[in-house]
């Protein structure tokens, strides 16, 4: 599986978080190094497990987590609680939603200045949820039920996440007073990956259930999952985990550069996790989804009113 990711400071995107897009800016920041390998440290370092760096970000492209968790009587519920209006929540959604989740836990880093330049070298996990979920799937969930006919074209539905440990050395170098160039290279070992997309999921309400009839592929890879079947009904049901590991091993690499342009102006730019993860082929998983089912309906709770959404 590829994984990519090319980025301009001068374009930053709200994957990251509000404090390390800031640290960004700052000259004594350490972990500006992993924003852009050419950036040096006012000084070197050793940081420690969590106090040294714990990123987590969430981007959307409009709908804020707000829209999705709510507080009632000082408990926290999802949308799907009743005490929720539908037509609030619905209001605030797109016909595409896009929602982006990612950490970055620093277990272990370190940075040095030697004659010619600065070496860095860091051991952290990482891990991202993305997710490109059509308005459709929100009224069929938040709904809840219907007449006798009801349907919901839901399209396009697609659901992302990796995880992977993440060992790095990086090398920056000042040519002159004005350039700086930054390299690091990363060796990725994969913990889990999934990829799942559905080009079409129709949903016709029948009787006291939901008959669902889809369209689309799924792949899955980490050590020790394997699929659990329905040998009566001939299809996937499920996974079995057991004894998990390493399900896989790649490479990435940073690249960065700094120019001064004036006294008190600094152009940079960098190429961030230009990589891949090749994961083991016996600890991968593929299906198609294609097929008619009965659904009862859904139950998201959290705290406890665990009452059956209502229109609204």
């Amino acid at each position: 599986m590829l994984v990519a990711l090319v980025g301009m400071v001068a374009s930053t995107s709200t994957t990251s978080a509000q404090m390390i897009r800031t640290a960004y800016f700052m000259d004594k920041a350490t972990v500006r190094t992993s924003l852009n390998p050419a950036l040096q440290p006012g000084r070197g370092y050793i940081a420690f497990p969590v106090i040294g760096s714990l990123n987590v970000g969430f981007a959307t492209n409009g709908i804020a987590l707000s829209d999705l968790l709510y507080s009632r009587n000082g408990q926290l519920v999802t949308f799907m609680d009743a005490s929720v209006p539908t037509s609030d929540f619905l209001s605030a959604l797109k016909p595409d939603n896009q929602i982006n989740t990612e950490f970055a836990l620093n277990i272990l880093s370190a940075g040095w200045f030697s004659q010619s330049g600065f070496w860095t070298i860091g051991l952290s996990t990482k891990g991202n949820i993305s997710a490109d979920v059509p308005k459709a799937l929100f009224e069929f969930m938040k709904y809840g039920s219907g007449p006798e006919g009801k349907s919901y074209d839901i399209r396009n539905l697609h659901l992302y996440a990796d995880s992977y440990a993440e060992a790095s050395i990086g090398y920056s170098r000042s040519f002159g007073k004005r350039l700086t160039l930054g390299l690091k290279y990363k060796f990725l070992i994969g913990a889990a990956n999934a990829d799942i997309y559905f080009d079409q999921m129709t949903a016709v309400m029948q009787g006291d259930s939901w008959r669902i009839t889809s369209q689309g592929h799924m792949s899955a890879s980490m050590k020790g999952l394997t699929p659990s079947y329905d040998e009566e009904e001939g299809y996937m049901s499920g996974f079995d985990l057991d004894k998990p590991g390493i399900g896989g091993y790649g490479s990435a690499i940073d690249l960065g550069a700094t120019y001064k342009l004036l006294p008190n102006l600094t152009l940079s730019a960098a190429i961030l996790d230009l990589g891949f993860i090749k994961w083991h082929k016996e600890a991968s998983t593929y299906g198609v989804a294609q097929g008619e089912f009965r659904f009862e309906g859904f139950q998201l709770p959290i705290g406890d009113n665990n009452d059956t959404p209502s229109i609204s």
